[in-house]
């Protein structure tokens, strides 16, 4: 059963990033069992007053939407069905609470383990890794920044990451770049080496610690489509970040644009 979430996170379409988002999806569910029971667990829960944006479900008579969520580290996935009770998966830093309904309606609350690909990441991090705490701490600047994912098995996530660091100096934002958990330290290092020298800057040296190049093992930022495509930018300013996301490669222009509109819509 859990599997269907998982779908549910590693499927979602680079289109529904800046899909529209809307309240209480589950009022459109026609003959949704529990609903009277699930509508006063939403409203105790504060479910109720979020904004949701639809995902790609794990089964073709499922619909699912996530919480934009504005609190790092906490997320909210509602999964409906029609003519059956729904389910709701909590995520907080490294647990997963799934809330459902039995047979007379009454709400059942279940701790739920990582599936296997993420456990390989998020259960293996370490002290040098750049976690939830970072990112809290780098929005809560206060300042506007852009963060940059990338991996070294996207090759034009790489070569463009110098540009973007440029840029986002140019254009007065503070730039953090982090890097695919999932990729070796022995596979950053030789991109960074390659990347660098092309660009003719002595910069791959300085980052020789884990630390020093961010290998991110933030959830929230996967749970903000962090492992669909790479490079992505994260825009934060005011102590919040953005529910939006950059994906791919965008002209000097088109990345000013975007990071400007987004962060003044977190003024």
């Amino acid at each position: 059963m859990f599997n269907q979430f998982v779908l549910g996170l590693t499927l979602m379409s680079v289109a529904q990033s800046v899909s529209a988002a809307e309240m209480a999806p589950w009022k459109n569910v026609p003959e949704m069992k529990c609903q009277r029971e699930f509508e006063q667990v939403a409203q105790e829960k504060g479910w109720d007053k979020e904004n949701y944006r639809e995902q790609v479900a794990g089964a073709y008579n499922k619909t699912a939407y996530r919480n934009l969520s504005n609190k790092i580290g906490e997320w909210v996935e509602v999964q409906l069905i029609t003519k059956s009770s729904p389910e709701v998966v909590l995520v907080q830093e490294s647990t997963m609470t799934r809330f459902s309904f039995d047979k007379n309606c009454k709400v059942v609350s279940k701790n739920e383990a990582w599936p296997w690909h993420m456990e390989e990441v998020f259960a293996k991090k370490t002290t040098e890794d750049w976690s939830n705490d970072d990112l809290r701490t780098q929005v809560a600047s206060g300042k506007q920044g852009m963060i940059y994912y990338w991996s070294p098995r996207f090759s034009y996530s790489v070569y463009d990451l110098p540009r973007a660091e440029k840029l986002a100096k140019k254009f007065g934002y503070e730039f953090i770049s982090v890097v695919d958990p999932r990729a070796s330290k022995e596979e950053v290092m030789g991109a960074l080496d390659v990347m660098y020298k092309n660009a003719k800057m002595k910069k791959a040296r300085q980052l020789a610690s884990a630390k020093a190049y961010n290998r991110n093992v933030a959830v929230d930022l996967y749970m903000r489509s962090a492992f669909n495509h790479f490079p992505i930018v994260y825009v934060y300013n005011n102590k919040k970040i953005h529910s939006r996301w950059i994906t791919g490669i965008m002209t000097d222009k088109g990345l000013k644009s975007m990071a400007d509109e987004f962060s003044s819509e977190l003024k």
